[in-house]
């Protein structure tokens, strides 16, 4: 056999270790061979920045690779105050949005608490309407303060399937109220029959447009 550490120098070329190409998305199996990586694997598929913007936007990078969906969402603050995080979703890239009257569910929880005080819970209980609304509490609407940004997460569950697709949602943020408010539900897209691939995130119309934000889409491989 050759020893490595006194036999070679520089780089052994890649496809000296296996067979197959390699490349920045895949590895080298016990096999020997250059596979791509297994399920499960987190992959960023777009990251936009909002500037005062109406809707954030992503009707592309859909595949039937992906499992699950995940936006992830930094410091987004509305124009106006009393703003409701609100999703929408399309099944022709963009081109038109799903707004029937009942097509999005959803039930959602909340926390409400302050630095001077403790927590406590709140629930807007079964609602749905032309979007899918996180939180439809008077007490618990977005301020428009850098202090009261939202951070969190929205996942997207069989968006391939044409039948009924699951959201389940977690944030945090500040309230017009002062307080500290954390958010978190689970709803679907009720009028789905077929594959969806666009996915929209909004303000309702008193909490105006995305004034700033960072917002990622990734998906989840399914092998």
């Amino acid at each position: 056999g050759i020893d490595v550490t006194s036999q070679i120098t520089g780089v052994v070329p890649t496809a000296n270790l296996g067979s197959g190409s390699a490349s920045s998305s895949v590895f080298l199996s016990g096999a020997s061979t250059w596979i791509a990586a297994g399920g499960g694997n987190l992959e960023l598929i777009t990251a936009t920045t909002a500037s005062d913007t109406a809707t954030i936007d992503f009707t592309s990078g859909f595949d039937a690779a992906y499992d699950v969906y995940r936006l992830d969402i930094t410091q987004a603050i509305p124009t106006d105050d009393g703003a409701y995080p609100t999703i929408a979703l399309s099944d022709d890239a963009g081109v038109s949005w799903e707004a029937g009257a009942g097509d999005y569910r959803a039930i959602t929880s909340g926390w409400i608490g302050s630095n001077a005080a403790s927590g406590t819970t709140t629930s807007t209980g079964d609602h749905y309407g032309t979007v899918l609304w996180t939180n439809t509490n008077s007490t618990t609407k977005q301020g428009n303060q850098v202090a009261e940004s939202l951070n969190g997460s929205f996942w997207f569950y069989g968006l391939n399937d044409g039948n009924n697709p699951g959201i389940r949602f977690q944030y945090s943020c500040g309230s017009i109220g002062g307080f500290q408010i954390g958010i978190a539900g689970y709803g679907c897209f009720t009028a789905n029959t077929n594959v969806v691939n666009g996915i929209r995130f909004l303000n309702s119309s008193v909490g105006g447009n995305v004034a700033t934000g960072e917002f990622r889409l990734f998906g989840i491989k399914n092998s």
